[in-house]
């Protein structure tokens, strides 16, 4: 996973004003590498979950847009902690 730049998104331009807010570019998005194949919600919600175990140690608040709600979504019902 890449992280972008919060100045690339305004939303997370104006939170990091008052938190710390990450712009995690899931595999196949942004300028991360390409998979050789297309992951699913289920699959991008599972690295999403898997990246925050490595690097958010403490309790986050998600936001999502488009695609983005759909994996946040996902990664809420199957770990709502």
């Amino acid at each position: 996973l890449g992280v972008g730049s919060a100045y690339l998104v305004p939303l997370a331009a104006r939170l990091a004003a008052t938190a710390r807010a990450y712009v995690p570019e899931l595999p196949g998005h942004g300028r991360s590498d390409a998979d050789a194949r297309a992951l699913d919600v289920v699959e991008l919600a599972r690295v999403l979950g898997a990246w925050m175990e490595a690097t958010v140690h403490a309790p986050a608040v998600l936001v999502g847009h488009s695609l983005g709600a759909q994996i946040v979504a996902e990664l809420a019902a199957r770990r709502p902690a």
